[in-house]
């Protein structure tokens, strides 16, 4: 199934661009405990945006027995709403590439993601280790 070969770990990170949803600290303080301030307005949620995010990794140098990775092909990144339903794929074919965006995401939704690598016989690597975000 996989080569034993193939380079099996990755640093995967992630940055985010577009609109992103943020609510502050709360307390147990209340109008009453303060004079003279009104109990805070909580705004309506967003509403569901197109947003992008940003996966980059370290591209893999070696395969697991330490020797030199010399057929990398590309990567494919699996992502989707939960860590059990990474169902959606992206195939990379350029194996020079250390950062791709994912876009069409959708704000107010939590996302995972992982990567894996694939030789020049289509051979694919273990999952990387998985990220998240909620957009």
């Amino acid at each position: 199934m996989f080569s034993s070969h193939f380079y099996s770990a990755f640093f995967l990170s992630f940055a985010v661009f577009g609109l992103i949803a943020c609510s502050g600290e709360t307390t147990n303080t209340t109008s009453e405990d303060i004079t003279g301030i009104e109990e805070p307005v909580v705004n309506p949620p967003i509403p569901n945006k197109s947003t992008t995010i940003t996966l980059s990794w370290l591209p893999p140098t070696e395969y697991s027995d330490n020797t030199q990775l010399t057929d990398l092909a590309g990567y494919k990144i699996y992502y989707g709403n939960t860590e059990s339903s990474m169902n959606k794929t992206i195939t990379i074919n350029n194996p020079g590439l250390s950062s791709y965006i994912v876009e069409n995401l959708t704000t107010n939704n939590d996302y995972y993601f992982s990567i894996t690598t694939f030789n020049s016989k289509g051979i694919e690597s273990v999952f990387s280790n998985v990220v998240n975000k909620t957009l």
